[in-house]
């Protein structure tokens, strides 16, 4: 009699932790099937974003205070995809002159999963053999809704952004 009121207290505390963790499991469920991306899977782009199937290296993107223009002169791969990639960027003053001795960050984000890549941010490295700025390799990890947010430092120190909304569709 002992053994079993020995067994008992353990059964019941087995069949706690059984039932515990089927409620677990039960409640975790819904949140493993809205992983992120999964959401998104189908008519993923919307109008209201660019999708940027092939650059169109003749666009310019201006810095919310006009300080600075960006331009996209190569990107590799190219039309942006999933993985790793690599863009050559140059920089223009307003009156259209190269800018050679600015930094540059990139923050590429997805506003709708709340993340972004990582490391979170990555630094343009001015090439003057090519004239432009080296960044990347970042990788985009997934399809859906992607906010380029591009900082600028003058060697003056002034500072500029402008952001760039773009759909990836694979």
């Amino acid at each position: 009699m002992t053994t079993k009121n020995a067994q008992r207290p353990y059964s019941k505390t087995k069949n706690h932790r059984q039932q515990t963790s089927l409620y677990a499991l039960l409640l975790l469920l819904p949140l493993a099937t809205y992983s992120c991306g999964e959401q998104e899977s189908s008519g993923i782009c919307s109008a209201s974003s660019v999708t940027l199937n092939q650059f169109s290296f003749d666009e310019i993107y201006t810095t919310d205070d006009g300080t600075t223009t960006i331009r996209i002169a190569s990107a590799i791969p190219n039309p942006v995809n999933r993985g790793d990639n690599t863009w050559q960027l140059e920089l223009l003053s307003p009156d259209g002159s190269s800018i050679t001795d600015a930094e540059i960050l990139l923050e590429p984000t997805m506003p709708g999963h709340g993340h972004g890549t990582f490391p979170a941010t990555f630094t343009g490295i001015y090439n003057a053999d090519k004239g432009y700025y080296d960044l990347g390799p970042f990788e985009l990890m997934m399809p859906g809704h992607w906010l380029f947010s591009f900082f600028v430092t003058l060697a003056d120190g002034t500072t500029d952004r402008t952001t760039i909304s773009f759909c990836l569709e694979s």
